[in-house]
């Protein structure tokens, strides 16, 4: 094998994306940021992602540097593919001269199931929420020691108060630490992702679509999401440092597309504020898209979404049931909501409307008043597109953590099904019978309004969706 000249290897799992082909997606930004980090700071690392990659991980392993550290990141549906993943890594390693590599993981899913991945045997550390404020001391730590014993007892003593970490301690405990200064309270204070070190296994300019994250942290308590816990406070960036990095984008000179995450709406005064930024430079020219919350949307950001050349808005819009919105946490007006997609369409901005099947206090009736709203609504079929999901209890989030107080049983707790395309829990305000038939219902109507085939004007307000189909 070859000799070690890499601190920390990052491991992308394949995704359901990579199916896509042309895609070209590039990994996960929070990968990039840790990247970018550790190269300031004097660290070697470099990211691998089995998404662009069919090979066997062996065949490419055996081609790069031998790493101290390498570190999977994960969602709840590719966990159990990082683990498989991480024992092959595991095997492959054991042998190799210099010591085997630490293995960690990090991401979402650890942040919250750490007790049940430490168990596997296969992960020697969780880190756990943001690590940009501890991952350098974290690696120097890793590399400086080699054994594990001593690479845990310092992580203890030097990381009581600021490292995020869980490990079975001697005894086979779980020992966890919860660094309450690590998190960055200034993201501007971030380097920017640390696109320039593309991937080990792809080529330079691989990539086509770029992720930019503007903000970390939620106001809102929607029940079906972990960000509120996972995410300490609620802050984002300057319209100043998000346009540096859409500047660096464009002058890698490889992209095609850039998406903006998590809210850009946010803050009305961030989104508008960023706009006027792009609108004004001129050499930014290439088409993005963003989440956001429609109902957040006035005619002047409309206007400027379309002037900045925003080619998709991704909006939850969740239910038109005012009841369930309510129980979900999703504090918004469907009345505004229904002006905002106005608005946006007004402007010819396409949308991507994504609702929610079966939270609590779902029942037929809800799901009509749904299905109605659609119907009625600005949201053009062929033009516009429908994404339903199924309510799914994601570790860390309140549909998983209260779901005894919320009435939610789940059914199934095979992570490969936590993808939103599979009923795996059930609210107690309906049978599942009827679950099963209002999700066929909601699928069969979002292949028809995405393909066009959907008459909108044929049965405005009808109560069943497979009435308006053709």
């Amino acid at each position: 094998m070859p000799a070690r000249e890499l601190d920390l290897l990052l491991v992308n799992p394949a995704t359901e994306l990579a199916g896509r082909g042309a895609w070209n997606r590039e990994p996960p930004v929070g990968l990039l940021y840790i990247a970018a980090v550790l190269d300031r700071d004097g660290f070697s690392c470099q990211t691998l992602d089995l998404s662009a990659d069919d090979r066997p991980v062996e065949e490419i392993l055996a081609g790069i540097p031998v790493p101290r550290v390498v570190g999977f990141t994960c969602l709840t549906n590719t966990s159990r593919a990082a683990l498989r993943l991480a024992s092959k890594v595991r095997t492959w390693y054991r042998a190799s001269d210099p010591p085997a590599p630490v293995v960690v993981m990090g991401g979402p899913h650890a942040t919250f199931a750490y007790r049940d991945i430490l168990a596997t045997g296969l992960i020697d550390f969780c880190l756990t929420g943001e690590v940009e404020g501890f991952v350098s001391r974290f690696i120097d730590i890793a590399t400086t020691e080699y054994d594990l014993a001593a690479i845990k007892e310092r992580v203890v003593t030097e990381g009581r108060g600021t490292f995020n970490v869980a490990f079975l301690d001697k005894l086979g405990s779980v020992s966890c630490s919860a660094g309450n200064e690590s998190f960055p309270k200034e993201l501007d204070a971030l380097p920017l992702p640390a696109r320039y070190l593309h991937p080990i296994n792809a080529s330079k300019g691989a990539y086509r679509s770029a992720t930019v994250i503007v903000n970390r942290g939620c106001p809102n308590q929607c029940i079906f999401c972990s960000r509120q816990a996972l995410f300490r406070a609620c802050r984002w960036r300057s319209p100043a440092n998000v346009l540096a990095e859409i500047q660096a984008i464009h002058e890698a000179g490889h992209y095609e597309y850039y998406n903006l995450y998590d809210n850009v709406t946010v803050s009305r005064e961030f989104m508008k504020g960023l706009l006027r930024f792009i609108v004004a430079d001129r050499n930014l020219r290439l088409p993005w898209g963003a989440e956001l919350r429609v109902d957040m949307v006035d005619e002047e950001a409309a206007s400027l979404l379309q002037q900045a050349n925003c080619r998709c808005v991704a909006t939850g819009i969740e239910s038109a049931d005012d009841g369930i919105l309510s129980t979900a946490g999703k504090f918004q007006s469907v009345d505004k909501v229904r002006q905002g997609l106005a608005w946006l369409k007004a402007n010819g901005i396409p949308v991507q409307a994504y609702f929610v099947v079966g939270l609590p206090g779902e029942t037929r009736a809800t799901f009509e008043k749904t299905v109605a709203f659609i119907l009625e609504s600005p949201l053009e079929p062929g033009s516009d597109r429908l994404d339903f999901f199924a309510a799914t209890p994601y570790p860390g989030s309140a549909l998983h953590e209260r779901r005894e107080e919320l009435g939610v049983e789940i059914l199934d707790h095979d992570p490969d099904h936590y993808d939103c395309q599979h009923l795996v829990c059930k609210p107690s305000s309906i049978s599942l019978p009827d679950l099963e038939a209002i999700w066929r219902d909601a699928k069969a109507l979002e292949e028809s309004f995405n393909s066009g085939s959907l008459k909108k004007a044929t049965r405005p307000g009808s109560k069943d969706a497979r009435h308006s189909l053709t």
